[in-house]
C-alpha cells in the first residue's frame, strides 16, 4: 500500500512572529518590573539609611549648632526621629536657655507632619504639629521685651534680602497642650498651670492665622494682692493688621466678664471697636479681690469703646441690684 504523506499545516500568515513579539514584550515587561522594583527597594534602603544617618547624635549635635548660631539664645534636644515617608518629625526632651544660662523652656516631646507637597509650591507646609506639655519661664522687661522672644530672635539688623524669594510657612494646626507658664514683669507675676493653644490656618506671607486659647486657675499678683480666675477664654483672627472675631470670656467665683469685638490697624495706630459686659456677685467678687468690703447684691455693668488713643470713645453702664455696702441699703 502506497505511502500517503500528509502535508503539515503552514501557520498563519504571521502568527509566528507575533507570537515571538508578545513573549519578548512580556519578557521585557517582567524585566522592566524587575528593575523598578529594584530602584524602589534601593531608594527606600537609602532613604531609610539617610534617615537613620540624619537621627544620630552627631549629626543632630551639627543642626543644633547651625540653630543655634542663628539664634540668640541656645536650643538643644536629645532624641530625634524622622519619617521620610509619612514626613513626620519626632523631638524628645528639648531645652531652650538665653545667653546667660537660664532655662526658658522645657519641652518633653515636639511632633510635626510635614507636608512635601509643599516644597513644591515653595512653602514649608506643616499639616500638624503639636507641642506636649512645656514648661515655659518667661520674664519681661520694663520696655515689654520678653526673655523667650529675645533668646529666639535677633535684634541686630537683618542683612540684605536674598535674591530668591524666601520660602512661606503654612501651619494647618498646632496645638500646645498642657502648658505651665509663669510670667513676671515690673510689680507683677502670673502664674498659669494650664495652658492650651490651638492655631489653626496660619499663613506666615498673608499673616493671617486662627487662634484658641484656654486657660486654667490662673493667679495674677501685683504687689500684696492677688486675684485668682478659674477659666479665661480667648478667640479670635488675624488678618493681615486686623484682629476680628474677638472673644474673651474670664470667670473667678462670683465674676463673668464677656467681650467681643475687634481691632484694626493693629501695627500703627489701632482702631477698636469693643464691647464688654461684667456680671458680679458682690459679695463673692469683694472676696476673689480682696476687697475688705462687707456687700450684698448683684452687679451687672456694660462698657462699650470705639476708636483709637487719640479719639476713643467710650460709654459706661452700670445697674447694682439691691443689696447693701458697709450696711448701708444701695
Amino acid at each position: 500500500m502506497p505511502a500517503t504523506i500528509t502535508p503539515k499545516p503552514s501557520p498563519p500568515e504571521g502568527g509566528a512572529p507575533r507570537s515571538r513579539n508578545r513573549e519578548k514584550r512580556s519578557g521585557g515587561m517582567k524585566r522592566f518590573i524587575r528593575i523598578a522594583l529594584i530602584g524602589l527597594c534601593l531608594i527606600g534602603i537609602t532613604g531609610a539609611a539617610g534617615m537613620r544617618y540624619l537621627e544620630t547624635p552627631g549629626v543632630q549635635q551639627a543642626i543644633q549648632a547651625g540653630i543655634n548660631t542663628i539664634i540668640p539664645g541656645t536650643l538643644t534636644w536629645e532624641s530625634a526621629e524622622l519619617s521620610l515617608i509619612s514626613g513626620r518629625i519626632t523631638l524628645g526632651r528639648l531645652t531652650l536657655t538665653d545667653a546667660s544660662g537660664k532655662v526658658l523652656a522645657k519641652i518633653p516631646a515636639i511632633e510635626a507632619d510635614l507636608d512635601w507637597e509643599g516644597l513644591a509650591h515653595r512653602e514649608i507646609r506643616f499639616a500638624g504639629i503639636i507641642v506636649d506639655s512645656p514648661q515655659l519661664v518667661v520674664a519681661v522687661s520694663e520696655s515689654g521685651e520678653a526673655d523667650i522672644v529675645s533668646a529666639l530672635v535677633s535684634q541686630s539688623p537683618s542683612p540684605d534680602p536674598p535674591s530668591v524669594p524666601p520660602l512661606n510657612l503654612t501651619i494647618r494646626e498646632c496645638l500646645l497642650n498642657k502648658a505651665h507658664l509663669t510670667l513676671t514683669g515690673p510689680g507683677m507675676a502670673v502664674k498659669i498651670p494650664a495652658l492650651d493653644i490651638r492655631v489653626s490656618d496660619l499663613d506666615l506671607a498673608a499673616m493671617s492665622l486662627a487662634a484658641a486659647t484656654n486657660l486654667r486657675n490662673l493667679s495674677i499678683r501685683t504687689g500684696d494682692s492677688e486675684l485668682s480666675l478659674d477659666r479665661v477664654e480667648v478667640r479670635g483672627r488675624l488678618k493681615e493688621d486686623t484682629l476680628s472675631d474677638m472673644q474673651v470670656n474670664a470667670y473667678a467665683p462670683g465674676i463673668e466678664i464677656n467681650a467681643t469685638g475687634q481691632v484694626e490697624n493693629i501695627p500703627k495706630n489701632p482702631v477698636a471697636d469693643i464691647s464688654l459686659t461684667l456680671n458680679a456677685d458682690t459679695a463673692a467678687a469683694a472676696t476673689s479681690l480682696g476687697l475688705p468690703l462687707a456687700t450684698s447684691g448683684s452687679l451687672t455693668a456694660t462698657l462699650s469703646v470705639k476708636g483709637g488713643p487719640d479719639n476713643a470713645n467710650a460709654s459706661l453702664s452700670a445697674t447694682l441690684g439691691q443689696g447693701q455696702v458697709e450696711g448701708i441699703p444701695v
